[in-house]
């Protein structure tokens, strides 16, 4: 009976043990980009395990929600489809993916492409901005930090027939820094016209200061109401000015992105303020209601 009872706890201890290695790592995933199959368990662990580990775990929380969003990317398999590129140096790793739309189907893609690979996607600009050290606008505590790794990802979404929205997520680890910085590039691409819209080519003129009140609304609603957001700050003109074509459509409410830091720390907020269209349907002209609503 004691030699029983001695394997019995001997199976429940490795079980147990097994059992708590297995929430680790499931704990440690949220880190993994889509379809992304590189090691980043280790990185996670110390960064939990940091001096900073309170506002890395919110951090993770507001990477986690973006990486979480879901978008239209299956259902737009058969015209979207993934690239990667990956170059890993002694200094720097560069891990990218893209939407490349293809051209056998919609001849206007090939601008859409082109401009992915040329202004977003360019591996030669890329290269040089890492070797000289082009920091992100929340990189200001070290200065001369080492690059560890450049991601690139997207989310993909089709509202109607005739329009893409994409958002590209750039994000910058430095290997002697605990946090991820993020920057963002929103594009909604007209199919049957093969352009890109712009604020200016949706919203009436002189209305830019009247969506920023409202984007300021939310935002404000949102720091006095929910804890993540206690640390963000209203939007100034000037970055409103500078970000107002950073957007994307998702079904019924239009997006706008911001680097970190523009709105909010590394660690608090969201990256995003989004307006239901309804709400500002009236503020756009009539080519823009035509192509988006």
């Amino acid at each position: 009976m004691k030699k029983l009872d001695k394997k019995l706890l001997h199976t429940i201890f490795i079980l147990i043990t097994l059992s708590i290695v297995s929430c680790k790592k499931e704990k440690s995933a949220f880190f993994n980009h889509t379809n992304q199959n590189k090691e980043e368990v280790q990185d996670v662990k110390s960064l939990n395990n940091s001096q900073d580990a309170p506002e890395i775990n919110r951090q993770s929380i507001k990477t986690k929600l973006l990486l979480l969003e879901v978008d239209d990317k299956k259902n737009l398999s058969n015209i979207v489809e993934t690239k990667s590129f990956f170059r890993e140096q002694d200094n720097y790793i560069l891990d990218y993916k893209y939407p490349f739309l293809d051209e056998d189907i919609q001849p206007s893609f090939k601008f859409f492409n082109d401009f992915i690979r040329n202004q977003y996607i360019n591996k030669e600009i890329s290269v040089k901005s890492t070797l000289n050290n082009q920091n992100l606008y929340c990189d200001f505590d070290k200065s001369n930090p080492k690059r560890y790794k450049r991601m690139i990802d997207y989310k993909i979404y089709s509202t109607k027939d005739n329009l893409l929205s994409v958002l590209l997520y750039k994000a910058n680890h430095y290997k002697d820094q605990n946090h991820l910085s993020y920057m963002f590039k929103g594009l909604t691409f007209d199919i049957n016209k093969g352009e890109f819209l712009s604020f200016d080519s949706i919203f009436k003129g002189k209305t830019q200061e009247i969506i920023l009140s409202k984007l300021n609304i939310e935002l404000s609603q949102k720091i006095k109401t929910e804890p993540y957001y206690q640390e963000c700050w209203k939007l100034t003109d000037e970055i409103f000015d500078a970000y107002k074509d950073n957007f994307v459509i998702d079904n019924d409410q239009i997006k706008f992105y911001f680097d970190d830091c523009m709105i909010c720390p590394t660690y608090a907020g969201r990256y995003s303020i989004k307006i239901p269209l309804n709400e500002i349907s009236h503020f756009m002209s009539s080519k823009g209601k035509e192509m988006i609503l």
